[in-house]
């Protein structure tokens, strides 16, 4: 299976990209999508001479400042461009395998609204798939339900609701992932500090079929206040945690404060670490009560 990733990087200044080439070369990216870019037209082809300079490219103006850019390795990768709007959908060739399937690179509005169109597009293309395995990801600008925020209470809305139903009808499912559970951080501390799923890795049932053991990566955000996505073609040994998060729905309260339990300043309120060790706590405390 090829390498996909995406990553939202709110801007390509040089942190920015000395931090994308050590992602792709570490994580073995070979194909690559780059959201919110900021990089005005004009300056297009000197910030990919640095950044990947032998890759090929393709990128999405509609909205200012260049909110999708694709990248990836000619020599492994073939690309063929289908459509875009708040994704670019194309046909991914293997190169070495000869294996074809369809990734959708997506960036929504935070419009609810605007976000509709989204859906239905995304809709249109799951009707028109048969058995061809499909992958939709990058950032979606939604939450599925509260417990998929943290740092104040999250109500749920009519949005979510309608992003469950577009999941549902486009017959997608979550593929399961290691790594931060949220992928975006408001870069706040204290009782401003919140964190939300906003990025995910979404696949049909002919995905599975093939890769049945697929997974992805969430790494803490880094130069973004987004966290970078890749694809894995197995799934890692140890915690999943989308089972984990399962488990904190079913919990009627939930702290994200530590202050009482660790005093140390050791820990950051705003540290994903710091709200995560929490939960883990609890639970092995609830799985040791059960128990005796």
């Amino acid at each position: 299976m090829i390498t996909i990733a995406s990553w939202n990087v709110r801007g390509l200044n040089s942190v920015a990209h000395h931090a994308v080439r050590q992602f792709v070369r570490e994580k073995g990216v070979q194909f690559l999508g780059l959201l919110e870019t900021r990089v005005r037209r004009g300056n297009i082809l000197s910030v990919r001479a640095g950044l990947l300079p032998s890759w090929s490219w393709f990128d999405d103006y509609t909205g200012p400042g260049g909110r999708i850019w694709l990248a990836w390795d000619e020599a492994e990768v073939g690309v063929e461009v289908l459509m875009g709007g708040q994704f670019i959908h194309c046909r991914l060739l293997n190169k070495r395998t000869l294996t074809t399937y369809l990734t959708s690179v997506v960036y929504g509005e935070c419009d609810p609204i605007r976000r509709r169109l989204l859906w239905g597009e995304l809709l249109q293309i799951s009707g028109a798939i048969v058995d061809v395995p499909w992958c939709v990801l990058g950032d979606f600008n939604i939450v599925l339900d509260a417990s998929e925020s943290c740092g104040r209470v999250a109500e749920v809305t009519h949005a979510m609701d309608e992003f469950k139903a577009f999941i549902s009808d486009a017959v997608l499912v979550h593929l399961p992932f290691t790594g931060c559970p949220y992928s975006w951080h408001n870069c706040s501390e204290g009782s401003r500090s919140l964190w939300r799923c906003l990025d995910r890795v979404l696949v049909n049932d002919a995905w599975l079929d093939i890769w049945p053991h697929s997974s992805y990566l969430s790494s803490l955000p880094q130069t973004s206040d987004h966290s970078p996505l890749v694809l894995l073609h197995y799934r890692k040994k140890g915690f999943l945690l989308p089972n984990f998060l399962l488990l904190w729905k079913t919990r009627s309260k939930r702290s994200f404060s530590l202050r009482n339990i660790f005093p140390s300043n050791k820990f950051k309120q705003n540290d994903v670490v710091y709200f995560f060790c929490y939960d883990f706590i609890l639970l092995l405390k609830e799985s040791y009560d059960i128990k005796n």
